[in-house]
């Protein structure tokens, strides 16, 4: 047969295109050709999320199935059966391929020619999900610095518009996902520019499964009105009650004004007297402060350093914590991240602080919440990065974010040497952060209980020598010790032999 009258044909199928983590299933690869005498071809796949289990006249190793059977006749077709079994959530991709110019598949011609029938290709893909790990990518909150979302937050509405002043130059996304093991990103920029901005927050559930809602947010043009404009940005804004309305009119009278009304980035809000059965957050104690002659609860952390209050939007019907400064009567953002060491609430840093040397200053997502963070210069995208925070302790300071693991670990500068990073040199200041403390408690129980294992190994192998040499004491005592009536009988017999 010439080898330009045929060209070989390949197909691959699969026995389930979607399957569960610990599922096998079965791949056939066919060939198909008026006369087929050898085949030598590799089928490729994903190791990371498969793995190879068995199959007829193949050899599988990672990644790759080499394909090589014994055909003793010429024969029309050929079809190889291969199963695989997922091991982790993701795609594996089959395909047919050839490693070298060699294999291929061929034909015996009849003049004592090994004819080329070709490398035919072919190719797959099996998608993979893991049923044990959620698959819930919603939210169950979304808030942002300024501005109210329209439609009111729901967790099945992906599409809001937000309009704000022209006063407000940024605006900042804070989210809480459903499953606490779902991640976040949020893009687009935290600054407005006058017209349309876009942010959109992208959830992904611990299976893989993705979910995005997009914010839309127009920033109004500027206007010639001759009164004052409400805060922008992030900057902290004060309480209306002062007899001046949000737009700068006046507002008659401080009776005609709720006292309880207060207006942050140009928003609208109540301070609640009553939390409608919200929790203050790990490490804050609920006490009663007065506001503007009303008392009022609020959550306060246990160094007193931090004061938080209740805010109610317009309506009324839904609300969150805001930082509050009994000293300005002025409220602030709240962003705090939980994680396994407890609730860290994320602070500005002190007027006296200054950037450690090789970082620099940058916008992250810590937790599900935007904030000013430090990252190393040349290391932007490092899963690393530094807040200053508070922690449940009460310590103060720079720590340590880790977006991979959702931890906090304190960051300590070495004056003695000038050297920064993580704290390692001190035993105390290692236990001082919640959850290396707990960390370390645990690998020093460890360590005592291995300790103690080994201990009573040993002492149960020096009892266990001891008794074998006593026996052996006690063997040899006998043997050398035989009566002396039995010695004489030895002598007798031997004296009748003779």
């Amino acid at each position: 047969v010439p080898a330009s009258a045929e060209t070989a044909r390949v197909s691959i199928s699969v026995s389930k295109t979607s399957v569960n983590v610990g599922d096998t299933f079965q791949v056939q690869v066919k060939y198909s050709a008026s006369e087929i005498g050898m085949i030598g071809a590799i089928l490729k796949y994903n190791a990371d999320t498969t793995e190879f289990v068995s199959g007829n006249d193949v050899f599988g190793q990672a990644g790759t199935v080499s394909m090589a059977p014994i055909i003793s006749s010429p024969v029309s077709s050929y079809t190889f059966t291969i199963t695989f079994r997922a091991k982790k959530a993701g795609q594996s991709k089959l395909s047919i391929e050839y490693d070298n110019t060699r294999n291929g598949v061929y034909t015996w011609g009849s003049d004592g020619t090994v004819p080329d029938l070709g490398q035919p290709t072919a190719s797959t893909t099996v998608n993979i999900t893991d049923v044990q790990k959620s698959s819930n990518a919603n939210l169950s909150s979304m808030r942002l610095s300024a501005g109210t979302l329209t439609p009111a937050f729901s967790p099945n509405t992906t599409t809001y518009q937000v309009t704000v002043p022209y006063s407000v130059t940024t605006v900042t996304v804070s989210v809480t996902t459903a499953d606490p093991d779902a991640t976040v990103s949020i893009t687009g920029s935290s600054e407005m520019k006058v017209g349309a901005n876009q942010r959109v927050v992208t959830v992904t559930a611990p299976s893989g499964t993705t979910k995005s809602y997009t914010i839309n947010i127009t920033r109004q043009a500027a206007t010639t009105s001759s009164g004052s404009a409400s805060s922008g940005g992030n900057a902290d804004a004060s309480s209306n009650a002062s007899g001046t309305s949000s737009d700068g009119a006046s507002s008659g009278t401080a009776s005609t004004v709720d006292p309880l009304a207060v207006t942050w980035n140009g928003t609208d809000y109540f301070i609640a007297e009553d939390w409608n059965g919200a929790e203050p957050p790990e490490g804050f104690k609920v006490e009663e402060i007065t506001y503007q002659g009303v008392e009022v609860p609020a959550a306060v952390s246990q160094d007193g350093s931090v004061t938080l209050l209740y805010l109610l939007n317009s309506n009324k019907d839904a609300g969150s914590f805001f930082r509050y400064d009994p000293s300005t009567s002025t409220f602030s953002n709240f962003q705090w991240v939980a994680t396994q060491g407890g609730t860290y609430v994320l602070m500005t840093p002190p007027d006296d602080f200054t950037i450690p040397e090789g970082y620099v200053a940058a916008s992250r997502t810590v937790g599900s919440q935007e904030v000013t963070a430090y990252v190393r210069e040349g290391e932007e995208d490092s899963d690393f990065c530094l807040v200053w925070a508070l922690a449940p302790n009460g310590n103060q300071g720079l720590y340590q974010f880790d977006a991979a693991e959702n931890t906090l670990q304190r960051f300590l500068t070495d004056e003695s040497d000038g050297t920064q990073g993580t704290s390692t040199n001190s035993i105390a200041s290692l236990f001082a952060d919640p959850l290396m403390g707990k960390i370390l408690t645990g690998a020093l129980i460890a360590v005592g209980l291995v300790a103690l294992a080994i201990i009573l190994i040993l002492v149960l192998k020096h009892r266990a020598d001891l008794r074998e040499a006593q026996e052996e004491a006690a063997e040899e005592t006998e043997t050398d010790m035989l009566p002396l009536d039995q010695d004489f009988r030895i002598d007798s017999d031997d004296d009748e032999k003779h």
